[in-house]
């Protein structure tokens, strides 16, 4: 799985990336079937859907965020990538990508804020680097969602249900994937017009 991580994070590195709504342009489906979006390219709202069955914590323990290392080390330590787990007005998991000093040398770490109840807590509940890591959204130190699961039924599908995902990439310059469980997938949707965020070398 790694391997496709690094290739797309060579290819990023010779050549900008044209953003024009296609998913191929910012999924990758690993040898295991699961989804691994690049907040980095994507600028659109989407809806994840999984089966209803699934808890909270087993969604969290699940969904990871990874930023892959390359032969180019990441730069940026300026910039903040965002994204929101949206499961209804009152409720969400916010998170903010960053490169933070770390013993002498910076590194892509995650910070993950929760919200229940139409308050978001001012202290991350979770921390971690993620470069050249997996981290699960997951940790001991949440507190919302531990009695109840705070998502919604997928229209009219009992099997199934959803939360929104979305996404403020803030020109952000390292590579950030948020890696879905195999039993999740991104709802087909029609996505925006083109509009260019930067463009592979040769594209017309």
């Amino acid at each position: 799985m790694k391997q496709l991580y690094f290739l797309l994070f060579f290819i990023a590195g010779l050549s900008a990336i044209e953003y024009h709504g296609d998913r191929r342009q910012w999924t990758i489906v690993d040898a295991d079937g699961k989804t691994n979006i690049a907040l980095h390219l994507l600028n659109e709202h989407v809806d994840l859907i999984f089966p209803s069955n699934k808890s909270f914590h087993d969604i969290a323990s699940d969904m990871k965020l990874y930023s892959p290392i390359g032969n180019v080390k990441c730069q940026d330590t300026t910039n903040t990538l965002g994204f929101t787990l949206l499961f209804d007005d009152r409720n969400h998991i916010r998170g903010e990508i960053k490169s933070t000093m770390v013993n002498g040398v910076y590194k892509v770490k995650m910070y993950l804020y929760e919200k229940c109840d139409d308050v978001e807590f001012s202290d991350d509940y979770a921390t971690g680097i993620i470069e050249g890591a997996e981290k699960p959204l997951e940790n001991t130190g949440r507190t919302c969602f531990l009695l109840a699961d705070p998502f919604h039924q997928y229209g009219s599908d009992l099997t199934r249900k959803s939360m929104k995902l979305q996404v403020t990439p803030g020109n952000f310059g390292c590579q950030v994937f948020l890696i879905l469980p195999n039993y999740m997938h991104v709802k087909d949707v029609d996505l925006k017009e083109p509009s260019v965020k930067s463009k592979i070398k040769g594209s017309k």
